[in-house]
């Protein structure tokens, strides 16, 4: 009998289970609108900075870091060799002006590599 029971009450359990996944299932996908609004506002791009007074890939880690911190700032790439930053970030969010204050509060000197038009500091 309590393995009967016990039997029964794992069905009802996972039945439940189920219906959940299911339900959630079915209302992600008839709800798109959140998923079209992110691509509707999502606007990447992306800027190259020279960087001045990089000396060690220590230096590059705290450029990094500084970046990253920014909201808006999706990925920085620091390129110690070359002395540069590409930096992908949201011109919603955060400006080319503010990026460069941002590696500048760091410590190191940044200027706008002329690489896109449409970016300019303001």
């Amino acid at each position: 009998m309590k393995k009967i029971m016990f039997f029964m009450a794992t069905i009802g359990i996972l039945s439940l289970g189920v219906f959940f996944v299911i339900r959630n299932s079915v209302q992600s996908k008839n709800d798109t609108s959140f998923s079209s609004q992110v691509v509707q506002t999502s606007l990447v791009h992306k800027c190259t900075l020279d960087i001045k007074g990089m000396d060690c890939a220590g230096c590059a880690r705290v450029i990094r870091h500084s970046l990253t911190q920014l909201d808006g700032v999706q990925e920085a790439e620091i390129n110690y060799n070359a002395a540069t930053a590409l930096v992908q970030f949201d011109p919603n969010q955060v400006s080319a002006k503010r990026i460069i204050q941002s590696v500048e509060k760091a410590g190191f000197g940044a200027s706008l590599v002329a690489n896109n038009p449409s970016i300019m500091v303001e």
